[in-house]
């Protein structure tokens, strides 16, 4: 269990450094291999079903988790709520199945491409369908915000974290993946394209490890948050030396 400042910082550097690990090994193999052989399965950074990819589904699914333990120790009608922390739990979880499972791929490949960059091309021959998608994008921003605002009012540090995060996961998840797509489909080198492969991926690992930092903060501060502090510990004990907390006393330090 993580309970101070210093072990979640710890963890994240540990993360970081098996980010960096990783990509450093897929360079060298990919360096040694050459252009015409592909890298060693087990570090490939473009395949599946391997160590890198193990490690980024893991690291989603610890963010599910600490989402999940968040909304235990929050009240129901609280901000944020347990429903909207539940909902981030269940939305990374969705994450980590998809970076095993390859969910997102195998839909968009089962309308005719692989990745979404479809996506702006149905949208704007599809005018009534993107006015719906922009009405319930709309109602759901409109729903989070209060959320949002708790968190921030609960950590602004770890809510910035969790904002810059999310921007580098997306940046390679949806912006720098697309990119590597279209690489593919043109007259690209194969160094140029593991480039951007390793890139796009450190990308992704780099994001998780800083939401998964910033769900940590939350949970410590929460923790901190429904303790009485060190003065009213001491008020505690000379009004009733024979108390040792403020539950001895029949108080409420929620």
């Amino acid at each position: 269990m993580i309970h101070s400042r210093r072990q979640a910082r710890n963890l994240f550097l540990t993360l970081i450094s098996f980010d960096l690990l990783f990509v450093v090994v897929y360079g060298t193999d990919a360096w040694v291999q050459g252009a015409t052989k592909q890298p060693h399965s087990l570090i490939d950074l473009d395949a599946e079903g391997n160590l890198p990819a193990w490690f980024s589904s893991f690291q989603l699914a610890l963010i599910a988790i600490g989402f999940w333990m968040l909304a235990a120790r929050f009240r129901a009608t609280g901000r944020p709520s347990r429903g909207f922390l539940r909902v981030c739990g269940g939305f990374f979880l969705l994450l980590s199945i998809d970076e095993s499972a390859l969910l997102h791929e195998r839909i968009t490949e089962s309308l005719g491409k692989r990745y979404v960059d479809w996506v702006p091309g149905y949208l704007g021959s599809h005018p009534g369908k993107a006015i719906v998608c922009g009405l319930v994008l709309v109602a759901c921003l409109r729903a989070a915000y209060p959320q949002v605002i708790g968190l921030w009012r609960l950590s602004a540090r770890a809510s910035l974290f969790t904002a810059i995060g999310c921007a580098i996961y997306l940046t390679g998840a949806a912006g720098l993946e697309s990119i590597g797509y279209k690489m593919l489909s043109s007259v690209t080198t194969p160094q140029m394209y593991r480039v951007e492969v390793a890139v796009e991926e450190l990308f992704e690992m780099l994001g998780g490890s800083l939401i998964l930092y910033a769900v940590l903060l939350f949970g410590i501060r929460g923790v901190y948050r429904g303790r009485p502090s060190g003065s009213w510990h001491r008020h505690i004990r000379l009004a009733a030396p024979g108390t040792t907390s403020a539950r001895d006393l029949g108080l409420d330090v929620k």
